[in-house]
């Protein structure tokens, strides 16, 4: 996989070395199921960790996400 997608597929940078495929189907019965490429993202290790650290929070509490983009939102009229 990694020959064919070169990216982490959130940041855009290329894959270093440590990188790793996260299963995009969060459900555990589907994991075994690795026959489809489509069901994982190749991550760079500081990517990965981030998004399982942000879903443990999202599942507590989905305005977090809200709340991201409009940190982001901030970050982009600030640096105008």
């Amino acid at each position: 996989m990694k020959d064919e997608r070169k990216y982490d597929e959130i940041t855009g940078e290329e894959l270093y070395p440590g990188w790793s495929l996260h299963h995009v189907d969060m459900n555990e019965a589907h994991y075994t199921n690795i026959s489809n490429e489509n069901n994982f993202m190749c991550l760079n290790r500081q990517t990965h960790e981030f998004l399982h650290w942000l879903l443990r929070h999202y599942r507590k509490n989905p305005d977090i996400l809200d709340r991201l983009k409009d940190i982001c939102e901030h970050h982009q009229e600030v640096n105008k």
